[in-house]
């Protein structure tokens, strides 16, 4: 998860999952394929970000890893996933990025 209370490193953090993401696309099916496997790793950031970079691929997959995010939305996760889906669902998601 990225570093909320410190925004210089949480931007550093989103740079570097913007470019793996990146990576990821360029890779093709074993690489979607391995990225599906992490939704349903034990640490929430890393599904977290698995399910964003797999909306482009695999949209069921990451909005249901996603909706499980996102309960309890009060949690800082639960907000971002929230968020996210709502975002996805509403079209305004840059996935590009």
């Amino acid at each position: 998860m990225l570093n909320a209370l410190n925004t210089r490193a949480a931007n550093k953090e989103y740079k570097h999952a913007v470019a793996v993401r990146r990576e990821l696309q360029t890779r093709g099916a074993e690489a979607e394929a391995a990225l599906l496997g992490l939704l349903s790793d034990p640490e929430e950031g890393t599904r977290y970000w698995a399910a964003t970079a797999a909306l482009r691929f695999a949209p069921s997959e990451a909005e249901a890893a996603l909706s499980a995010l996102s309960t309890p939305a009060s949690s800082l996760m639960g907000l971002s996933a929230a968020m996210t889906l709502d975002a996805w669902k509403n079209g305004t998601l840059p996935l590009e990025e």
